[in-house]
């Protein structure tokens, strides 16, 4: 049995990110300006982005001093993605119903999940005084895709 960090499942991540970009992926052909084509963009969108963030936080992780691979990266981004999934479940069920205040409100409630979870991750990857520069790209990511949900 290894370490939490040194082994990466990564069944539970592609169940995340599969949801996430079906969710999104839905919304977007259920909206009316939205044809299947911009659907397929949307998803592809969301592939890239989460793939290209996983590159840039492992890149970053290791420039740091710290010890991450890319399938560990993708990990700690799609195990602390699951409170944005459920924003997205409740958007694309129950969007319509609320206010874009109420939607910004309950996107920043789940920015600050997915931020304090994958806090906990980092923490044991990257060296105690350089966590805050390990952080910097999570945040950023993690902010873009709650404000794309919120839109």
């Amino acid at each position: 049995m290894g370490s939490i960090y040194v082994l990466s499942n990564s069944w539970g991540v592609s169940l995340f990110l599969t949801n996430f970009n079906i969710h999104f992926t839905l919304f977007s052909l259920l909206s009316i300006e939205t044809d299947t084509e911009e659907g397929n963009l949307i998803f592809e969108i969301i592939f890239v982005v989460v793939w290209g963030g996983a590159s840039v936080i492992s890149m970053n992780g290791n420039l740091l001093g710290g010890q991450m691979s890319i399938f560990q990266s993708i990990c700690l981004l799609g195990y602390s993605l699951f409170p944005l999934v459920l924003v997205s479940m409740i958007n694309l069920f129950l969007g319509h119903l609320f206010h874009f205040v109420v939607r910004l409100i309950i996107g920043i409630c789940a920015y600050l999940w997915c931020t304090y979870s994958a806090l906990h991750f980092v923490k044991g990857m990257v060296p105690d005084d350089r966590i805050e520069l390990a952080m910097y790209p999570i945040c950023l990511f993690y902010l873009f895709l709650s404000w794309f949900i919120v839109l």
